[in-house]
């Protein structure tokens, strides 16, 4: 059989030399080409795509509190709550920060698990402290500290 032959069948097999240099016969016939498959990505469709929530807190302390020591003791909280492919999966990103206030973003699916998360954190810097939930919400404005 010569390459790119059709059989008896009437089934186009193409052979694997020539997959750079042919083009799609017809909708059935699947060509890769190093080029083609890399150059571009396409968009991902909004049904793909995480549904994110943004969630205001505030860190109640007697002293103010480097942000990073709050970032790393919510994230260590959590980690220790949900485990790591728990925030693998909820996709836990600090967004905004304003002193001892902070907005959180998250996959929709981890809202009510991270705001279980912040009642464990008691100490940050070994200073006693309360972390709240003030609000959240689906748009990051109306969430505003």
């Amino acid at each position: 059989m010569a390459a790119g032959a059709v059989t008896s069948q009437n089934i186009y097999i193409p052979h694997p030399l020539l997959f750079q240099y042919e083009r799609k016969k017809n909708k059935y016939d699947i060509f890769f080409s190093t080029n083609e498959c890399c150059d571009t990505m396409g968009k991902l469709l909004p049904t793909l795509k995480d549904r994110k929530r943004y969630m205001a807190f505030e860190v109640l302390a007697d002293a103010s509190l480097s942000w990073e020591s709050i970032r790393k003791a919510i994230t260590f909280a959590s980690k220790n709550y949900i485990g790591l492919d728990g925030m693998a999966s909820a996709g836990l990103q600090f967004v905004k920060n304003n002193g001892m206030k902070g907005i959180v973003r998250m996959n929709h699916d981890y809202l009510n698990t991270i705001r279980a998360s912040l009642l464990f954190i008691k100490e940050i810097d070994n200073q006693k402290v309360i972390v709240k939930s003030i609000r959240s919400s689906g748009i990051l404005n109306k969430v505003s500290i």
